[in-house]
């Protein structure tokens, strides 16, 4: 028909959907207009602290603070910032590790009419630099803890002030239009790049999420996502607009699964937003009080989703890039909806399914998501030529409205919902992390002795990044040496698990590399002839061996060396205080990698000796021809 209509239109833009399925996807899958308010991030809170003065708004350790009490605060931080010179536009750099001051710092920095960048201090120093410099941050306030991890700079360097001050509001000229904060993602290019989240898209998201969530001052909402992921804004700003409380977990109780569920057990989480890789051990624990979880960060796969369906708990299953602010769809899971789909937009928010013309695609049919409505950022920091290429005209919209091209690939179900089907470009998500490729293999080709490198997320090793490097002629390039000089660039969850040296790279007939033909990372199945000594050191050999899927290895073996993940790493630990009845922390394992040195660090931390063990925890490993009849070494 529309052939017929218009004999002369090009092949490319023939319409593939009547008027009624256009219509559907336009319209009614789109339908999601609400009211918000025009004001800032910080004001909603202001709200609750004069609603609820007196209720706890954060809880850390044996550590509380009221509404009022967290607002002064953030009121006298403020004004001092102002007298720094911060205001709109102005952005603030936040290095500090969970705590009640981090959240003076975050709402003083927006009562000032700033906007906060978060800085990790994890980050390699180089990385935490250019961030900087690339912000032009004139102020950054630090705890003793992110203190030392920053790099040379210009900006004054403020401390939270412990006292509270008088309750005075500070008066800025801060608009929705201004930006709230900025988070920097891995960029394709070799060199990351900072989203611009003004106040009106912070605002629109919280305003929904509470009126889907209905949450109030009885909820207690776990902080646990780090600063510099985006769901931060979901578990930190969301129960303090709602007059909830916000329960901190320790830098040290985040990388402890064990400690984590004791902690939300303990203080009556009923509200938590987790990554699929800490889902994964975590799905053992109950959770009495917990009434909402919201999987994010990446694709939650149907045998996780399955084992988290509980009575009395709503999973849902969230989707949304930081350009979009957040959760730009999602949706409840249930038995009948597998695989989990990642829903519909929220409230203000529009999802289309396009063509690389721009044009919607039938249901069923793969295309990219576009994301448009109030959630669409204003774009890249400094950039405006990638923001012109990933912000486009939105053609369905107002006028000056504009879609973001997420990249990935999705289909629409004859239900409405979306179901992700994977990228593009070179972007994987990893444990909750987005990690462009381009930026790995970017940074490997600027190690000495790399003529040409590759990088992939090896979905046969449990889901590792694993790099490809091409030697120069006569270079001797050893993997651990290279890991090392890509960590003082990289953060830690973008250097590979494993690196692969070959002389040569397979390539295609097109002079492009064979992905395809890249050889599969090897393991090594042994790791030194050492033989533990004592029950513990056996139980360790056999519990890392489970974990790494290795047939046998010896106790001198490092688990890192071995291709163990920051995933592994959870699993490892909550295997430990499950069979030995050890609580370890995931920092402990990196300080002692091989079962012989956890085994001391477990004798010299814990005081945990063979005789410790009781008979069940042993007739677990009864039949292990690991375990020796009688240690050789001293006991314990």
């Amino acid at each position: 028909a529309g052939a017929a209509a218009d004999p002369g239109t090009p092949l490319g833009r023939l319409p593939l959907l009547s008027e009624q399925e256009l219509h559907r996807e336009l319209v009614e899958c789109n339908d999601t207009g609400a009211e918000f308010p025009a004001g800032c991030l910080h004001e909603l809170f202001e709200a609750q602290a004069r609603r609820v003065p007196d209720a706890v708004a954060a809880v850390l350790d044996s550590e509380q603070i009221s509404y009022r009490e967290l607002n002064a605060r953030a009121n006298r931080l403020a004004r001092q910032l102002v007298e720094l010179g911060v205001g709109p536009e102005s952005l603030v750099g936040v290095s500090m590790q969970p705590s009640i001051d981090r959240l003076v710092a975050l709402l003083g920095i927006l009562k000032a009419g700033g906007g906060y960048l978060p800085l990790d201090p994890a980050l390699p120093a180089d990385r935490l630099a250019f961030m900087m410099a690339d912000a032009a941050v004139p102020v950054v306030i630090a705890d003793p803890a992110g203190l030392p991890d920053l790099p040379p700079t210009d900006a004054v360097i403020l401390q939270v002030a412990a006292e509270a001050g008088p309750d005075l509001e500070v008066s800025s000229a801060v608009s929705g239009a201004n930006t709230a904060y900025v988070i920097y993602t891995s960029g394709s290019t070799g060199q990351p790049k900072g989203v611009v989240v003004e106040h009106r898209n912070a605002v629109n998201f919280v305003c929904g999420q509470l009126a889907y969530w209905q949450l109030d001052s009885a909820d207690r909402v776990l902080q646990f996502s780090s600063l510099s992921f985006d769901v931060s804004v979901l578990d930190t700003f969301v129960p303090l607009c709602a007059g909830a409380t916000v329960v901190l977990a320790s830098q040290q109780t985040k990388l402890s699964p064990p400690r984590l569920g004791a902690l939300m057990r303990e203080q009556r989480v009923s509200f938590a937003a987790l990554s699929p890789a800490l889902l994964s051990v975590l799905a053992d624990q109950d959770f009495p009080d917990l009434r909402v979880l919201i999987s994010a960060g990446e694709e939650l796969r149907s045998e996780l989703a399955m084992s988290w369906l509980r009575p009395g708990l709503r999973l849902c299953n969230g989707y949304g890039p930081t350009e979009a602010t957040v959760l730009s769809a999602f949706t409840e899971i249930d038995a009948s909806r597998l695989p989990p789909p990642i829903g519909r937009p929220p409230a203000n928010y529009q999802a289309y399914v396009l063509d690389s013309r721009l044009n919607p695609v039938p249901p069923g049919v793969l295309g990219e998501l576009h994301i448009g409505g109030a959630g669409v950022t204003r774009g890249y920091l400094n950039r405006p030529e990638l923001t012109a290429e990933r912000f486009v005209e939105d053609p369905f919209g107002p006028a000056g409205a504009r879609l973001y091209k997420t990249g990935d690939l999705v289909k629409r179900l004859p239900d409405g919902n979306l179901l992700f089907a994977g990228r593009i470009d070179g972007q994987v998500k990893l444990h909750g992390q987005r990690i462009e490729l381009g930026e790995i293999e970017s940074a490997l080709g600027r190690l000495p002795g790399v003529r040409h490198a590759v990088a992939t997320l090896h979905e046969a090793t449990d889901r590792q990044l694993v790099g490809y490097v091409q030697r120069s002629p006569g270079a001797l390039l050893e993997p651990a040496e290279l890991k090392r000089q890509l960590g003082r660039w990289l953060p830690g969850y973008m250097v590979p698990s494993q690196l692969v040296v070959l002389d040569e790279l397979p390539m295609n007939a097109s002079g492009k590399v064979d992905k395809a033909a890249l050889p599969a990372p090897g393991i090594a199945r042994t790791a030194g002839p050492a033989a533990p000594e004592t029950v513990i050191e056996a139980m360790l050999v056999e519990i890392y061996a489970g974990v790494l899927g290795v047939d046998q290895l010896g106790v001198d073996a490092s688990f890192f060396d071995l291709g163990g993940s920051s995933l592994q790493v959870m699993h490892l630990v909550s295997r430990i205080e499950r069979e030995l009845g050890t609580d370890v922390a995931v920092a402990e394992v990196f300080l002692a990698p091989q079962p012989r040195e956890l085994a001391g660090l477990l004798r010299a931390e814990y005081g945990l000796r063979d005789s410790d063990l009781d008979d069940e925890m042993l007739a677990a490993f009864s039949e292990s021809s690991l375990i020796p009849a009688q240690p050789s070494g001293p006991a314990g």
